[in-house]
C-alpha cells in the first residue's frame, strides 16, 4: 500500500507518471482532500474577505504558468478524490492569490547551521512554517515521497528523469513548500511580500517542486528559480547536504539575489537581506524583531549548537527580554499559527518533523530515515 505508517507518521508513496500519481493521491487521501476543500478552502476565503469564486477565478490566472505535468497530476486527483479541479487549483495555489490580493505577512522562519556554528561538524536545516490553519490543516497533515518520474525536458538539462523528493505538506497538494530530494538539497520558503506581485507565473509550491526535482547542486537551483516566471516576493533557504553549503534565494517577481552561509549560519525569513531585493518588499516590524531573536539564539549558542539545541530553536517562544508584547509572535520563532516544524539533517539522510499539532513544535517530533526510500522507493 502506497500510505505507510514511519514511527508514527504517515507517509504516502507515490510512483509513476503525473497522471498515475494523481490517481493514487486522490484514491488514497480522496476523504480527507473533500473534507478540506469542505472545511478549509471555504473558511479561508472568509477569513481572508476573499468570496470564493474570486479565489478560483484567481487561481485560474495562474494555470497557464503551471507546468504541464503538475496540471496533469492535479486533474487525475481531482478525478480520483471526487472533488472539483478548480478546488484542487485553488488549494495549490493559495499562498500565491494571498500574497496577491492581501498581502498578509506570516512568521515562517528557516536557519541553516554548519560547522563552525555547530558542535561535532553538524549540518542542520531547520523550518517552521506558519500558515492560518482554521482548526483543520493539521487534519491534513502527510508526508509525499514521489519517485523518479519518467523522462521530461528540464530547465537546461535537456530531458532526463525528474529526480525523488520527499515533501512536508497536506492532502491534496501537488506542490511542495518544505521538501528534500535524493541529491541531499532542501528547500523550504517564506513569504516576503512584494508590491509587483502578480498571477502570471509559477506558483511558489510548484516553483519548489521543479527545483527540486530538476537540481543537484545549489547552482542548478538558483537556475531554475532566476529563470522561471514568478509570481510574488519569497525568499527560499537551500542547503546542499553533500557539500555543507547553503544560500538564501530572494525572489520578487522582477528580482532575484542570494546571499551564503556565513560564520557557519544562515538565517532566511521574511526580511529580504540583499540590496537589490530589500528595496522592493513591503516590511513589517515583525520581521526583524523575530530575525533578531533568531541571530541572538545561534551566537549564544556558537560553536555548540546541537542536535536539541537545534530542536530548541523551533520551539522558541516569547522571550521578555526583548519587550515585545506577550502572545503577538514577534520576537519568537514559534506561535500558535506554527503549523510544520522541520529539521533537515540532509547529508545524513534524515528528518525530524512535527506537523500535527498548533503549534507544531510543541509536540513530538519523528525521525524519518531517507536512504531505503532514496535506494528502493518504499
Amino acid at each position: 500500500m502506497p500510505l505507510i505508517a514511519k514511527n508514527g507518521l504517515e507517509v504516502l508513496l507515490l510512483h509513476g507518471s503525473p497522471g498515475e500519481m494523481g490517481q493514487e493521491h486522490g484514491r488514497v487521501l480522496g476523504e480527507r482532500l473533500r473534507y478540506g476543500v469542505k472545511e478549509y478552502l471555504r473558511r479561508s476565503a472568509k477569513a481572508f474577505e476573499v468570496p470564493y469564486d474570486r479565489l478560483c477565478s484567481e487561481a485560474r490566472r495562474c494555470e497557464p504558468f503551471i507546468p504541464e505535468p503538475y496540471r496533469e497530476e492535479m486533474t487525475a486527483l481531482a478525478e480520483a478524490a471526487k472533488v472539483d479541479y478548480a478546488d484542487v487549483l485553488a488549494l495549490n495555489c493559495l499562498v500565491d492569490v494571498d500574497a496577491f490580493v492581501m498581502q498578509r505577512l506570516y512568521h515562517c522562519c528557516n536557519f541553516v547551521l554548519a560547522s563552525p556554528a555547530t558542535a561535532g561538524g553538524l549540518f542542520v536545516h531547520g523550518r517552521n512554517l506558519d500558515f492560518p490553519h482554521l482548526g483543520v490543516l493539521p487534519r491534513l497533515a502527510i508526508v509525499i515521497g514521489r519517485g523518479a518520474c519518467p523522462a521530461r525536458s528540464q530547465a537546461g538539462h535537456g530531458t532526463q528523469d525528474a529526480l525523488p523528493t520527499l515533501a512536508v505538506t497536506w492532502a491534496g497538494c501537488v506542490g511542495v513548500l518544505t521538501g528534500v530530494n535524493r541529491a541531499q538539497l532542501t528547500l523550504a520558503e517564506v513569504g516576503s511580500p512584494a508590491p509587483d506581485a502578480t498571477l502570471e507565473g509559477v506558483p511558489v509550491s510548484f516553483l519548489l517542486r521543479q527545483a527540486l526535482e530538476e537540481s543537484t547542486t545549489l547552482e542548478e537551483v538558483y537556475a531554475v528559480l532566476r529563470s522561471t516566471p514568478r509570481t510574488c516576493g519569497v525568499n527560499i533557504a537551500v542547503s546542499d547536504g553533500k557539500n555543507g553549503a547553503a544560500s538564501a534565494i530572494e525572489l520578487t517577481p522582477r528580482l532575484c539575489a542570494r546571499r551564503s552561509l556565513r560564520r557557519g549560519g544562515l538565517v532566511v525569513d521574511d526580511v529580504a537581506l540583499c540590496s537589490r531585493t530589500s528595496r522592493n518588499r513591503l516590511c513589517h516590524p515583525a520581521g526583524a524583531f523575530r530575525h533578531a531573536r533568531m541571530m541572538q539564539l545561534i551566537e549564544a549558542n556558537h560553536g555548540r549548537i546541537d542536535a536539541e539545541v537545534a530542536l530548541s530553536f523551533l520551539r522558541d517562544r516569547y522571550d521578555g527580554a526583548r519587550g515585545v508584547a506577550r502572545g503577538r509572535g514577534y520576537n519568537c520563532l514559534c506561535n500558535a499559527h506554527t503549523l510544520q516544524s522541520v529539521l533537515f539533517f540532509p547529508d545524513q539522510e534524515r528528518v525530524l518533523l512535527s506537523h500535527g499539532g498548533t503549534p507544531a513544535p510543541a509536540a513530538k517530533f519523528r525521525e524519518l530515515r531517507l536512504a531505503q526510500w532514496w535506494a528502493t522507493g518504499e
